[in-house]
């Protein structure tokens, strides 16, 4: 009697492993679906960020220019404008120079 007690026991946490492990996997795949789906729109942002576009061609749409007296004059190009003026102040202030938003001019390619 104690060993087809065993045995139903075995059974039955055998089987119960079984459902678990496969509920387990499934959970994974579908865990795994959305990290894969995730992963493919960072990789977009990132390209995108960039200023690269799906087909290799720069999508660098902003250009903004400061002429400043101690830096000289610097452009920056980048896919939004404040990406742009942000670049031309950093290079303004790498150079020393005395740097002001409203000194420089951007405008967009087409």
């Amino acid at each position: 009697m104690n060993a087809f007690i065993a045995f139903l026991l075995i059974l039955f946490t055998s089987t119960t492993f079984a459902y678990d492990t496969q509920s387990e996997i499934g959970m994974l795949r579908k865990e795994i679906q959305q990290l894969s789906k995730k992963v493919r729109y960072l990789e977009r942002r990132v390209i995108a960020l960039e200023g690269i576009d799906d087909t290799g061609n720069s999508n660098m749409q902003w250009g903004c220019y400061l002429n400043d007296i101690r830096a000289g004059g610097l452009f920056s190009h980048a896919a939004t404008e404040a990406e742009a003026r942000g670049k031309v102040l950093s290079q303004c202030t790498s150079k020393k120079g005395a740097c002001f938003d409203n000194q420089i001019t951007c405008s967009k390619s087409d």
